[in-house]
């Protein structure tokens, strides 16, 4: 007998997302016929009760992961190997970035691995999950007023222009933070975080004081503010 002939007994496996078995679980709900929600949603009717039949765990799975950001893409209801270490690591991380906390990979791995001890978890394989990925630190991103910097920009510049101040005697000064013991400057982020921003360094840091006029032809000498009022340095 020839394979392709049997083969045809076997039915097509069709993946559908997760959002979709929703909608589906949603029309069985309002008493829509079998035949009714195939043509509509162009599946078979064993797909359909497959669907049904799972309706509470498919219900249970999305609300999961829809406060996480990942419903919608997702297409199967793949578990962890190992559930406790996998919502305990999640939650970790989750708190570390809600503190605006740096977490790389290799934090995660070595948090991974103090977990599992911890629950008795001798051998597990690391995995993407969670939509969790990796992004670069946007500089002061959270703590700076974009807003009011640019209309501040606006007002200055027609304040000196309607009292005609020149370039040369127009300056100004600001402070910044040069940190010399850093962490890494790309962190991992869950689905839901567009872009990160930095981190305001308060320690192993020195204070800096630039100040130049509006031309650029006089720069004043960088002034510098260690830790310590009497300094350690040579």
């Amino acid at each position: 007998m020839r394979s392709d002939v049997l083969m045809s007994g076997k039915r097509k496996r069709t993946v559908i997302f997760l959002k979709k078995k929703m909608k589906i679980l949603m029309t069985i709900k309002a008493g829509d016929s079998y035949k009714k929600i195939s043509k509509k949603f162009g599946i078979n009717v064993q797909a359909i009760s497959d669907i049904k039949r799972n309706g509470k765990r498919i219900a249970d799975f999305m609300t999961k992961f829809q406060a996480e950001g990942d419903g919608d893409s997702r297409k199967t209801m793949k578990q962890a190997c190992n559930v406790k270490l996998d919502t305990a690591l999640y939650i970790w991380f989750v708190q570390r970035r809600s503190l605006n906390q740096v977490v790389s990979g290799e934090i995660l791995r070595t948090k991974a691995m103090y977990l599992g001890a911890k629950l008795g978890v001798d051998k597990f394989s690391a995995s993407q999950r969670h939509g969790i990925r990796c992004l670069t630190t946007q500089g002061e991103r959270l703590s700076a007023d974009q807003s009011s910097a640019e209309d501040f920009t606006k007002n200055l510049s027609q304040y000196l222009k309607n009292n005609k101040y020149k370039p040369d005697f127009v300056c100004n000064a600001d402070e910044t933070g040069l940190g010399w013991k850093y962490l890494p400057n790309k962190t991992l982020a869950s689905r839901t975080e567009r872009s990160v921003g930095g981190l305001n360094w308060s320690k192993e840091r020195v204070t800096i004081l630039c100040c130049v006029n509006a031309s650029g032809n006089d720069q004043v000498p960088l002034l510098l503010i260690g830790k310590y009022k009497n300094s350690r340095a040579l």
